[in-house]
């Protein structure tokens, strides 16, 4: 019974010692930054981009902000997705003559050459 008891004490001496971060210590913090914002589900993808030319898509402009301040990164938009979307080139060039407007094709899909769209 003794056994069991010093058994015991020990095994939650030791979690407590092994849950506690060392004096110092640089293990990241599970709390999110206060610039992080919740955002909204609304999907208007945004290209955002940074002077290395590293290019990655995200969901609408505050998850780009999100994705700044978790990183401490300034990446900035290359292009926003507000502009109008159509299926391909001959339904543009239909818009475009029903309209009589010259909208141009900026480009097809996200941000070429990145990995999807970031959505949180």
């Amino acid at each position: 019974m003794k056994f069991a008891l010093v058994l015991t004490l020990i095994m939650v001496l030791l979690t407590i010692t092994l849950a506690l971060p060392a004096k110092g210590s640089t293990k990241p913090s599970l709390k999110k930054k206060t610039c992080v914002k919740a955002c909204t589900d609304d999907y208007t993808p945004v290209c955002g981009g940074d002077d290395a030319g590293k290019k990655i898509s995200f969901g609408n402009e505050c998850v780009l902000a999100n994705y700044n301040c978790e990183n401490n990164a300034s990446k900035f938009i290359l292009s926003a997705g507000k502009k109008i979307s159509f299926g391909n080139e001959c339904v543009l060039a239909n818009y475009n003559c029903e309209n009589n407007a010259n909208l141009k094709l900026v480009s097809k899909g996200e941000c070429p050459g990145s990995q999807g769209v970031r959505l949180s």
